[in-house]
């Protein structure tokens, strides 16, 4: 650039590094450099999602919700069934809003997936169908009101009370009541799940946590999931594009929840040992 009889001179530098050497890396994350060329899993990574797959920790959860979901998931899933009538209509309303939330992307995963938990969470002195109402009733103006630290105390203060085993301090003649109550209602594959099951833990647990059988959860962990091995070009469809993503209708998947049993659906969830 010249200004007058002075002038300024810049020199253009070649960089260092092409810009195809360094990591696809998100942009939280500190670039480097790699050397090593893409594998054959790399190239259909890039290819699909357009970065590699990373095999990382994540990002430590430090927002609010978050760390109250991590808390929930200690629960044991001791929960009420949806009651009827008007709060069971209310309940879906909310739950349905929620699930609204997520798919516009106000809200993450962790709130709507501990909704059902924290607001059925059983309370080991209510047992009739009216104090439950009441119970539910007051969980929801309390979920309104965004007090889910008032929630999630609560839930674990039941749980307590509830103890963590299914069985564990059951006579055999009870569990056997127990079992041919579940075989007369047809829900065969939760009288095995129970009788196969009794006094082991069904909480989520943490790594060094015994599992009932004298091994710690990452041992036994480790042993379901061997290293990673490199992926066969021979299991991949040679093709120029890639298939058109089908669109997941919510409502079908909201029918076909409610014929599942277990952990699939926490608001749904039905614990007839207990």
């Amino acid at each position: 650039m010249q200004n007058g009889n002075c002038s300024n001179q810049a020199t253009l530098m070649q960089p260092k590094f092409k810009i195809d050497e360094f990591v696809d890396l998100p942009t939280d994350q500190t670039f480097s450099c790699n050397t090593s060329p893409d594998t054959f899993t790399d190239s259909k990574m890039k290819t699909a999602f357009g970065v590699k797959l990373l095999n990382s920790e994540g990002i430590p959860r430090t927002e609010r919700m978050e760390l109250i979901w991590e808390r929930s998931v200690h629960l044991t899933s001791a929960l009420y069934r949806i009651p009827g009538g008007s709060i069971g209509r209310r309940f879906t309303a909310l739950m349905a809003k929620e699930i609204q939330l997520l798919a516009q992307a106000k809200e993450k995963s962790e709130r709507s997936s501990i909704f059902g938990r924290l607001l059925l969470q059983k309370d080991k002195q209510i047992k009739k169908t009216a104090d439950i109402k009441r119970l539910i009733s007051r969980r929801m103006d309390l979920w309104e009101a965004t007090k889910f630290e008032e929630l999630i105390q609560e839930a674990e203060q039941c749980d307590k009370k509830l103890g963590r085993s299914s069985g564990k301090n059951m006579t055999d003649e009870s569990a056997h009541l127990v079992f041919s109550r579940l075989i007369l209602q047809g829900k065969l594959r939760e009288a095995t799940r129970f009788i196969t099951q009794r006094g082991e833990k069904s909480c989520v647990l943490k790594p060094d946590d015994d599992d009932g059988k004298g091994n710690t959860v990452k041992s036994v962990l480790e042993s379901k999931h061997p290293p990673q091995a490199e992926s066969s070009p021979e299991a991949f469809i040679v093709c120029e594009q890639l298939p058109t993503l089908v669109d997941i209708d919510l409502i079908l998947m909201f029918k076909v929840a409610k014929t599942l049993s277990g952990s699939e659906l926490e608001g749904l969830i039905t614990n007839d040992q207990r």
